[in-house]
């Protein structure tokens, strides 16, 4: 997925972009990437140099952490560079990867003749970066009865769910008394 830095006719520009979920690679068994994902990105030009920010926004097929039911959720992540055009005949900087990891605003230095990025390494991070580690269905999900396995939220099952954890016992014990 490519998109135009460096215009010399135009200072801003902003524009949407619909890019392939399996065009950024992103397997995973938990979740599904199924449909297109916008990319909306906004150019700022100053010259030589170009700010580059974007939001990606995609939904996703995904399965409860507390019902193990499977719901759609929509994520969105933003990413940003800033992108410097080399002049003529000026070497591009090679950074060490040390540096590239310290890199907090994403510089990259480009030739003088180069006019597009190819951003859809971004993209991916933005995605990947957003998606939860325990999505939920909805805030007031009851989760499984940790007795039969039943969805709490379809009604009660009827278990026994009262455990006492032994570390209490002794307390329990005194306060009974």
């Amino acid at each position: 997925m490519e998109i135009t830095v460096f215009k010399p006719q135009l200072k801003d520009e902003a524009f949407e972009l619909i890019a392939n979920a399996g065009d950024l690679d992103i397997q995973s068994e938990d979740y599904s990437l199924d449909d297109d994902i916008r990319v909306i990105c906004l150019v700022r030009r100053d010259g030589n140099l170009a700010i580059v920010k974007g939001e990606a926004i995609t939904p996703v097929k995904v399965n409860c952490a507390r019902c193990l039911e499977p719901f759609v959720m929509e994520v969105s992540g933003t990413f940003s560079l800033v992108v410097k055009q080399m002049l003529a005949g000026e070497p591009v900087p090679q950074l060490s990867e040390e540096e590239e990891e310290l890199d907090e605003e994403r510089l990259l230095y480009v030739e003088h003749d180069v006019a597009t990025l190819d951003i859809t390494d971004y993209v991916r991070d933005a995605v990947i970066l957003t998606l939860p580690l325990k999505p939920v269905c909805r805030e007031d999900c009851k989760g499984l009865c940790y007795s039969c396995g039943h969805n709490l939220n379809e009604g009660e099952c009827g278990c026994e769910r009262k455990t006492e954890d032994p570390r209490w016992q002794a307390l329990s014990e005194i306060l009974s008394r």
